[in-house]
């Protein structure tokens, strides 16, 4: 994995709950639960010692085992209190869990659907820088919860649970805290103490608010179970109570919170470096009847703790498988719904082009209506015209066929005037002709007449 990311994006962001077993990081777990934050599925169950759960999953612990058991480092085991070897980040087993890492982050991050994501186990204390470079990776925003409690009151728990002897408890407790305090960053950590959820449970959880981003629900300190609360006496082991006092001594009086300082930072580092090498708790890491013993107790404990982690990692197996189903079930809808809206789309367009095309088409008969009102307003005062016209063409029809009539009458009249005029001239003609018969004859009958015409 080479991607390296400037900064996390929204919704993509993971608060790791660390330090020694039986420090309250199931209990803080809680309390993160309250905060809003969510774990995911596939936790491992409930039983007598955490009767509220452990918070862990399955799949996160299983991952961790194995790296463990890989650098030779398995719990239970002697060598399990010695610090990882020098180098462990870049070995063959670190590069092949981090891509089981980025797996486990993606995948609970997609179920997260957004909230941040809580995630919780101790062994994470040993191997935080890999965690750390996966998240920076993924761009993923990481921020680290350390539990610190009593050494002596986790080393008792540990004696009640799996027999571990108390200074192999407290040896634990140092290595787990040491490794924590060495690879943490100070501006992205809270050292939250376990003896606050007695004393100042609302205080506690109000800087675990503050801390992750989140509002304070009211009642939200009732996570809190007064039966884990235990009474601490004095530590005994000299190392154990130097680093107690250390620690008390980086509390931070403004917030009641304890600080990871450069000191605690550079203690914490020069104690794994010397621890590394053997050459801190001699008496203990040395004595082969406590450690045989340790392993005893831890390998019966292991075997306990194994099964139930194989169950819950084959429920977890299960939960995958269906998440899986789920999820290309999600994907076929994905897929469908793109499809959808692919043809959505191209249906929005084509509405659109209709549209356009319609009022194109609306705009051009809105002319056409214009067109044809003034039309239609022509045609009107054509037609009045035209009706005036009819009226004056009715007015002079009906004056002509007056006149037409007038004009027969009086050709009648003529005519008649002529066919008298006639009878009369032919009367004329037939008296004139009659008149000059008589004319001659009278004339014939004139007796100046009759000799004038033979004298001579």
């Amino acid at each position: 994995m080479n991607r390296k990311a400037a900064s996390a994006p929204a919704g993509r962001a993971v608060v790791a709950v660390v330090g020694m077993h039986r420090s309250g990081t199931s209990l803080t777990m809680q309390a993160l639960g309250a905060l809003g934050l969510t774990s995911g599925d596939g936790m491992l169950a409930a039983n007598a010692y955490n009767p509220r759960g452990y918070w862990e999953a399955a799949e996160i612990v299983a991952l961790n085992d194995r790296l463990l058991a890989a650098l030779e480092r398995p719990w239970g085991s002697f060598p399990h209190m010695l610090p990882l070897p020098d180098g462990w980040q870049d070995s063959a087993a670190a590069r092949h869990a981090e891509a089981e890492i980025e797996e486990v982050l993606e995948t609970r991050l997609a179920k997260a659907e957004g909230r941040v994501l809580a995630i919780k186990d101790p062994r994470l204390s040993l191997f935080l820088p890999l965690w750390q470079r996966v998240a920076d990776d993924l761009a993923i925003s990481w921020k680290t919860v350390l539990c610190l409690r009593n050494p002596w009151d986790v080393a008792q728990s540990l004696l009640r649970r799996d027999s571990i002897p108390t200074r192999a408890g407290e040896a634990l407790w140092l290595l787990y805290t040491a490794s924590v305090l060495a690879n943490a960053r100070p501006e992205t950590t809270l050292l939250s103490r376990f003896d606050d959820w007695t004393t100042a449970p609302d205080a506690a959880l109000a800087r675990l608010a503050a801390f992750t981003g989140q509002p304070l629900p009211d009642g939200a300190s009732a996570v809190f179970e007064p039966g884990l609360v235990t009474v601490t006496p004095p530590v005994g082991d000299a190392l154990v109570q130097s680093w107690v006092h250390a620690l008390e001594a980086a509390r931070a009086p403004a917030t009641g919170g304890v600080d990871l300082t450069p000191a605690l930072q550079d203690r914490a580092r020069s104690h794994l470096a010397h621890a590394r090498h053997f050459e801190i708790w001699p008496d203990t890491l040395r004595d082969a009847g406590l450690a045989s013993d340790l392993s005893k107790a831890l390998v019966r404990t292991l075997d306990s703790m194994t099964a139930d982690r194989d169950a819950q990692a084959a429920r977890s197996r299960d939960l995958q498988t269906a998440y899986q189903t789920e999820a290309a079930r999600a994907e076929a809808l994905r897929t469908a719904l793109t499809q959808t809206e692919a043809a959505r789309d191209a249906q929005a367009a084509r509405a659109l082009e209709l549209q356009t095309a319609y009022q194109t088409e609306a705009a051009r008969a809105e002319a056409l209506r214009t067109a044809l009102t003034q039309t239609e307003a022509a045609r009107d005062a054509q037609a009045a015209r035209a009706l005036e016209l009819q009226t004056a063409y009715q007015t002079e029809a009906a004056r002509a066929e007056a006149l037409r009539s007038a004009l027969t009458e009086a050709e009648a009249a003529r005519d008649a005037q002529t066919n008298r005029a006639l009878e009369l001239q032919t009367a004329y003609q037939t008296e004139a002709a009659r008149a000059a018969e008589l004319a001659a004859r009278l004339a014939r009958l004139d007796p100046r007449t009759w000799f004038g015409s033979k004298r001579g």
